[in-house]
């Protein structure tokens, strides 16, 4: 589940341009784990240009979508490969040691394949008198809004959730006068050890009222990526509580909330809102 957004968003990309090349050649496994890209890169050897100026189409915009939410670029998700996009992809290729054409062909797509989806660290290194290194860490919440606020990480709507795992909270920021501000903050129980909470940059996507986990009933879900949402503390079929702890490494890897704290962003907080998720 790590990395089934890049995962999707690259065999989108691999796809749809791999059109004029060998279909059957062009297999690709968009399971939990990172692509496996043999059977992908051979269709792509002779294929020459993928995508450049002019083109268009949702395979642009999986493009646009994957470089703001990994890279932390800020470009418009329109599905057209202007001037703006070809200029982000010419960054991209400097910082990854590409030839700096502006054009996503085989090189620049094998490196998508490999980004990385991991958030950077909440924690610096600072030096002191005997040069040994000792970590500071960095309140999340100042350290989110400072985020939002340089448009290192960014939203589709004026609304923005925070995870940060550590201190099991949920910070919720809203985009006002052009400056975020965090207005709420919510305890919650994440994954535990054998079902960890994904970590990195996300768009909310489907909602619900409630859902029924095998025996187990939830409320008012919001999807984080995939089977990862927001949800409510676990009920039973008649309605009473299971466990209503919070603070807790406990759930299957979704983000647990009070009811009225997940039924406060199942009402209030529009679909693609930005998620980012910490250690």
């Amino acid at each position: 589940m790590k990395k089934t957004i890049l995962s999707l968003a690259v065999a989108e990309i691999i796809i749809g341009c791999s059109i004029k090349t060998n279909a059957h050649a062009a297999t690709i496994n968009t399971t939990s784990d990172t692509i496996k890209n043999s059977t992908t890169i051979l269709a792509l050897q002779n294929s020459g240009k993928i995508l450049s100026l002019g083109s268009q189409g949702d395979v642009v915009k999986s493009i646009q979508r994957l470089l703001n939410t990994v890279e932390g670029y800020n470009i418009q998700e329109d599905g057209i490969y202007g001037t703006e996009t070809y200029n982000a992809i010419i960054k991209y290729q400097s910082k990854n040691g590409l030839k700096q054409d502006g054009i996503v062909g085989k090189e620049t797509a094998v490196k998508l394949l490999n980004i990385d989806a991991k958030p950077k660290s909440n924690i610096i290194k600072s030096q002191i008198k005997n040069d040994e290194q000792t970590e500071k860490v960095i309140n999340v919440n100042e350290m989110i809004k400072s985020q939002l606020n340089s448009k290192e990480i960014n939203s589709d709507t004026n609304y923005f959730i925070a995870v940060s795992k550590s201190k099991r909270e949920v910070y919720i920021y809203h985009k006002e006068l052009d400056s975020w501000v965090n207005i709420k903050v919510f305890p919650c129980s994440i994954g535990s050890p054998e079902n960890p909470t994904i970590e990195g940059n996300f768009y909310s996507g489907l909602k619900g009222k409630e859902l029924r986990i095998n025996e187990i009933h939830v409320k008012y879900f919001t999807q984080i990526n995939g089977n990862y949402l927001f949800h409510s503390v676990p009920y039973n079929e008649i309605g009473e509580v299971i466990d209503d702890c919070l603070g807790e490494a406990v759930s299957h890897g979704c983000v647990r909330l009070s009811i009225d704290d997940a039924k406060y962003i199942h009402d209030m907080i529009p679909a693609q809102t930005g998620i980012k998720i910490i250690k």
